[in-house]
């Protein structure tokens, strides 16, 4: 293969090691797979991909795709412990949180009460 060529099977490799590295990152969390994927996962895919890609090189990955790969990882971590969200498309958001019961501040007329309980 020459030098710049792109290897179609080496990239998908690097994607699915990214997806394996997101899923199993985030797994305790989710119920996997997510469906519809939330688009910011999709965008840390494509950091890690690169950076896997990169990491197959004999020489050193570049500062700056270290970085990236690192901070992508941390913020899994995040997501992964509930500190932080997918955001809005959050799979984790209760959709029935809205029919849970709710308290009410319109509360009746005590029953029973110091007054009312006589001399026990």
């Amino acid at each position: 293969m020459s030098a710049g060529a792109v290897s179609e099977s080496r990239v998908e490799s690097a994607i699915a090691s990214a997806d394996a590295e997101i899923d199993g990152l985030i797994g305790g969390r989710y119920t996997l797979p997510l469906d519809p994927v939330p688009a910011i996962l999709r965008d840390l895919s494509v950091d890690i991909a690169v950076y896997n890609l990169y990491s197959r090189r004999m020489q050193n990955v570049p500062d700056n795709r270290l970085l990236r790969y690192q901070q992508r990882v941390a913020f899994l971590k995040l997501v992964a412990t509930g500190t932080a969200t997918l955001g809005p498309a959050d799979p984790s958001a209760d959709p029935g949180a809205a029919q849970a019961p709710q308290m009410s501040e319109d509360n009746p007329e005590r029953i029973f009460d110091r007054t009312k309980m006589g001399d026990f």
